[in-house]
C-alpha cells in the first residue's frame, strides 16, 4: 500500500520499501532443504502425512551442483593435487574449474546438462570423475590422473526433487575402498504427460471458480444475516406461518383439483431443486476445506506415486508408459495379500452390480468385461495362466456375474499360505494352553532343625 501512495516523497518511499523487502528476503543460511525433507519435517511436526506439490518443467535438463569434496587420495610425490570434476552424460562431457593444491576442494559450481526430451536423460547414466590436473601436458587431458569415480543411473533421481547428498567415490582400480567423498546437489526436471497437464489446468480452473463462488456466497450471507435474523422478522414470520398452516387443507384441495394446471410448475420446480442441489454439492465437494481433506486422504498415494520409478513413468514423459502389471505390483505388491483381497472383492462387487440395473447393467458388462480381465490377469497371471479368459467369459455371459472370479483367483494364489498361517496360529495357541494347564511342581518345605 505504501508503494501506491502518491506525493512528493512517493518515489523515495517505494525505493525504501524495495530495499526492506530485499533485506528481509535474504536467506538466513546456505543450508539446502529439499522438498522431501520438508515433507518429512512436516510429517514429524504434525503427525500427518503431507504432500509436496509436483513440479512441471517445460524444459528437460539435469542440474548437477558440485559443492565440495573431502579426503581425496593423491598419488603425486608432494601429496597435494589440483582436482577438478568432469560430468559425463551420454556423449556430453562438462567440467568444473581446477582447485589448486587441495585434497578438500570447494567448487560450488552448477553444471546444466540439457536434453531434447526427458526420455533421453532418463535412460542415461551420470558418470562423475574427479581428476588431478596435469599441467605438464598443456591443452590435453590424457595425463590427468583419476582420483575417484561415481556412476549413478539418472532414473534413480526423483524428478522435480532436490537431492542433496554426500556420495562415496570409488578408486580407478575398483578396489572396493573409499577414495574420498563428494557433496553434490542433483535436480532432474522435465514436463508432465499431456493428460496430467490437462488435469492440472482443469483442476486449477475449477478450484478458482469454486473459491470465487464460495467467497461471494459467504459475503452475501454475512451482509444479509442482520436483516433476516432479527426481532422484526419474528413478528412478521409468526402470522405468516400460522396463516399457511391454517390454509393447508384449502391448498391441498386446490392442488388436487388443478393438478394438470400445476404439473408444468411442479416439473420446473423439481428440476430447479435438482439443479441447485447438484451445484451446491459440487461447490461443497470442490471447496477449499474439502480439497484439503481429500489431499490428506490421497497424500500417501501421491507420495508413493512420486517417489517410485513406476509412478514417475506415469506422471512424466520418461518414455513408454508402464504396464498395468508393473503399476499394480508397485502400489499393491504381491506380498500384501490382504490388499489384493480387497482389490479382488472390489472387482467382483463392480461386476455383480449389474443385477441392480436389469437392462442397463448387462450393457455395462460389455464395457467392464475387458477391464476386469486385464486387472485379474495383472494380479494373478503367475498362479493361473487362463484366469483372464475365465474372468472375461464370466462377465460377458448373461447370468454368470454372481461368480466371484477375482476372489477365487486370490484363494488359488494365497489360500495355501493363509491355511498354513492359520494352522501355525492354532498350534501355537494349543501349546500355550497346554503349558498353562501343567501344574507347577511343588516346592519342598524347608524346616529349621532345633
Amino acid at each position: 500500500e505504501t508503494s501506491r501512495q502518491k506525493g512528493p516523497f512517493s518515489c523515495f518511499k517505494r525505493r525504501t520499501l524495495r530495499r526492506r523487502i530485499r533485506r528481509l528476503s535474504r536467506p538466513i543460511s546456505r543450508v539446502r532443504v529439499s522438498n522431501a525433507c520438508r515433507t518429512l519435517c512436516a510429517t514429524m511436526a504434525t503427525g500427518e502425512t503431507t504432500f509436496a506439490p509436483l513440479r512441471d518443467s517445460p524444459e528437460s535438463k539435469l542440474l548437477v551442483q558440485i559443492m565440495e569434496a573431502r579426503n581425496l587420495h593423491s598419488r603425486s610425490p608432494g601429496g597435494n593435487a589440483d582436482p577438478f570434476v568432469t560430468v559425463k552424460v551420454g556423449e556430453k562431457i562438462l567440467q568444473t574449474s581446477v582447485q589448486r593444491r587441495s585434497l578438500n576442494p570447494v567448487w560450488n559450481e552448477t553444471i546444466i546438462v540439457p536434453a531434447q526430451t526427458l526420455a533421453d536423460l532418463y535412460r542415461q547414466t551420470l558418470e562423475i570423475s574427479i581428476r588431478d590436473k596435469d599441467y605438464s601436458l598443456a591443452g590435453s587431458s590424457k595425463g590427468d590422473e583419476v582420483m575417484g569415480t561415481l556412476k549413478l543411473p539418472i532414473a534413480r533421481v526423483a524428478i522435480g526433487e532436490e537431492i542433496d547428498l554426500w556420495f562415496e567415490l570409488e578408486g580407478p582400480e575398483n578396489d572396493g575402498q573409499a577414495h574420498g567423498h563428494l557433496h553434490m546437489v542433483l535436480r532432474l526436471e522435465g514436463p508432465f504427460r499431456t493428460e496430467f497437464k490437462v488435469m492440472e489446468k482443469l483442476g486449477a480452473y475449477v478450484a478458482g471458480i469454486t473459491d470465487k463462488v464460495a467467497h461471494t456466497i459467504e459475503q452475501s450471507s454475512t451482509s444479509a444475516k442482520p436483516y433476516v435474523f432479527n426481532k422484526y422478522t419474528v413478528v412478521v414470520a409468526v402470522p405468516v406461518v400460522a396463516g399457511i398452516t391454517a390454509s393447508a387443507p384449502l391448498i391441498a384441495v386446490a392442488f388436487t383439483v388443478g393438478f394438470p394446471l400445476f404439473l408444468p410448475v411442479i416439473i420446473f420446480s423439481v428440476l430447479a431443486i435438482v439443479m441447485v442441489s447438484i451445484i451446491s454439492m459440487a461447490i461443497a465437494v470442490t471447496s477449499k476445506p474439502s480439497r484439503n481433506r481429500a489431499m490428506k486422504m490421497v497424500a500417501p498415494i501421491l507420495n508413493n506415486l512420486r517417489d517410485t520409478p513406476v509412478g514417475q513413468q506415469i506422471l512424466y514423459q520418461t518414455g513408454p508408459r508402464p504396464g498395468l502389471e508393473d503399476v499394480l505390483n508397485t502400489f499393491i505388491p504381491p506380498e500384501k495379500k490382504w490388499g489384493r483381497l480387497y482389490m479382488s472383492l472390489t472387482i467382483d462387487l463392480i461386476g455383480s452390480s449389474s443385477y441392480l440395473l436389469p437392462l442397463v447393467g448387462e450393457a455395462g458388462d460389455i464395457a467392464w468385461a475387458p477391464i476386469q480381465a486385464m486387472l485379474v490377469s495383472a494380479m494373478f497371471r503367475r498362479s493361473s495362466k487362463y484366469v483372464a479368459y475365465f474372468s472375461f467369459a464370466e462377465e460377458i455371459l448373461p447370468f454368470t456375474d454372481i461368480i466371484p472370479t477375482a476372489t477365487l483367483a486370490w484363494l488359488r494364489m494365497y489360500g495355501p499360505e493363509v491355511y498354513d498361517e492359520m494352522k501355525a496360529t492354532v498350534i501355537a495357541r494349543r501349546e500355550a494352553r497346554e503349558q498353562e494347564a501343567i501344574p507347577a511342581a511343588p516346592q519342598p518345605e524347608i524346616t529349621s532343625g532345633n
